[in-house]
């Protein structure tokens, strides 16, 4: 998992129904901040707690990822069918994989945590359909932070710093190099076929593994031809992605 990952944007957002076993889930498993969290209240190792998301439609989805949680042991269900069973996790971080699947509402059981008998929690969960994963990380990443801030100055000539809490929004441009028109053309279809949404970026998933950006894509797509070819003669390219942090 160290190249990174694109994906859907979260399948669980404010037109779901939340519900959870104890503790209050909505909407702090989905405001993309994972420093809030859900918590069990009363729970220990032999409470499953549950996460009922209701969707309120249709849902494609392939992916769930947790981000800085204590959860030992967990499944996903779908009805009466399992569709992930995970028991061995160790960090406060998850990225589970399993086959796509349409649904209206799903159920994630909680089972142990990772320090025994804790309470359990979760700063984000996410749901999503993956898109492609990069055949080559990129060779260059230039990475920007912008915010709404301003310094005024008060009437008795000192400064003041205001911001609003909860602008930074990151600007990162990914830089190509030399790769094949297989990837192209995948990067391509994410471009002008999924355009209208904003979709998911895991960039780091093993150095940044709680960071996932929400991105749109704000360049035209223009891949460089290249006087490049790889070992089974296929010409190379050069590809710039400007992303902006919705």
């Amino acid at each position: 998992m160290s190249n990174g990952i694109l994906m859907s944007k979260n399948r669980i957002d404010y037109n779901c129904a939340i519900t959870s076993s104890s503790g209050t889930a909505t909407p702090v498993v989905y405001d993309r901040n994972i420093k809030t969290k859900w918590q069990s209240m009363g729970s220990n190792d032999t409470i499953t707690e549950t996460i009922t998301i209701s969707f309120g439609g249709n849902r494609t989805m392939s992916r769930l990822i947790l981000l800085n949680h204590n959860v030992r042991a967990l499944e996903l269900w779908h009805g009466a069918t399992q569709i992930l069973n995970q028991d061995n996790i160790s960090q406060n971080y998850f990225y589970g994989i399993f086959t796509p699947f349409t649904a209206t509402e799903v159920v994630l059981k909680l089972k142990t945590t990772q320090v025994d008998n804790q309470e359990k929690y979760v700063g984000e969960i996410i749901m999503s359909e993956h898109y492609y994963t990069l055949e080559n990380n990129p060779a260059g990443i230039d990475y920007r932070c912008s915010e709404k801030a301003k310094e005024i100055e008060l009437s008795d000539g000192t400064q003041k710093f205001w911001k609003i809490e909860g602008s930074d929004k990151a600007g990162i441009t990914l830089s190509f190099e030399k790769i094949t028109g297989a990837m192209c053309s995948q990067l391509e279809v994410i471009k002008k076929a999924r355009y209208m949404q904003p979709f998911l970026l895991y960039l780091f998933p093993d150095t940044h593994p709680l960071s996932v950006y929400l991105m749109n894509w704000t360049n035209s797509y223009q891949q460089e031809i290249q006087q490049a070819w790889d070992s089974g003669g296929n010409r190379l390219y050069d590809l710039k992605v400007e992303l902006r942090e919705v």
